[in-house]
């Protein structure tokens, strides 16, 4: 084989100066398969003893039938965890395009107890899941009863989380959306579910106040610390 290659296939297998006897059979069973390194006589054996030698096991003849091809990548399959969907007019187009585009699952955050059933509408959707909670920037729409709403819903809506919930210092702080996230903690912990959470100039008052609830599970995203 060394004096007149017909192809490296030994050396794809096993890149050391010499190889196995059971190897330098294959190749003398397999050569005469391989019709385009027939037709490659100008090849010297100098060549392969270099990429032998060198244990780079690269077959120095192009396009080699006999070594075997690179496995094809795998499919996307994102998850879109944090999502409006229940804002747009057609959620099933929007869907069925993101996951042609290889996003196989979105978590709907919704933000207040006015749009939890469009939400659940959305969520009858393939690869599409609800998340209930109330959004601080809407702390002034939230109503005293919505946290009960908001427990009696997860509890007879399939719920993967609770959220959007969270801070929103933008124009100071807020005690009310204090209380309203820490029940929101509390709802998350005792039903054992993660947050979805929006922190924006507030991102050290929500980890005291995750860390005061148990340290839950959370996904959080508007965070804009300078560290």
């Amino acid at each position: 084989i060394i004096d007149k290659p017909k192809f490296c296939f030994f050396n794809y297998l096993l890149p050391s100066p010499q190889p196995s006897l059971l190897l330098r059979k294959q190749c003398l069973s397999l050569r005469e398969l391989s019709q385009p390194h027939r037709e490659r006589e100008s090849f010297h054996a100098s060549d392969t003893a270099a990429s032998m030698k060198t244990g780079s096991g690269v077959c120095p003849q192009p396009h080699c039938p006999l070594l075997p091809t690179r496995p094809k990548p795998m499919p996307l399959n994102y998850t879109d965890s944090h999502c409006h969907l229940d804002w747009f007019d057609d959620p099933a187009a929007i869907t069925a395009e993101a996951q042609a585009a290889g996003v196989a699952r979105i978590v709907i955050a919704a933000t207040t107890r006015a749009h939890w059933a469009d939400v659940a509408r959305c969520a009858v959707l393939p690869g599409v899941y609800a998340s209930y909670g109330l959004h601080p920037l809407y702390q002034d729409e939230h109503q005293d009863d919505d946290l009960h709403a908001l427990e009696s819903q997860i509890q007879n809506q399939p719920t993967v989380a609770i959220g959007e919930c969270g801070l929103d210092f933008l124009n100071g702080d807020s005690a009310a959306q204090r209380a309203t996230f820490a029940a929101q903690i509390d709802i998350a912990r005792r039903y054992q579910l993660p947050l979805l959470l929006h922190a924006r100039k507030s991102l050290d008052a929500v980890l005291h106040l995750l860390k005061r609830g148990g340290n839950p599970r959370f996904i959080i995203h508007s965070l804009d610390r300078k560290s």
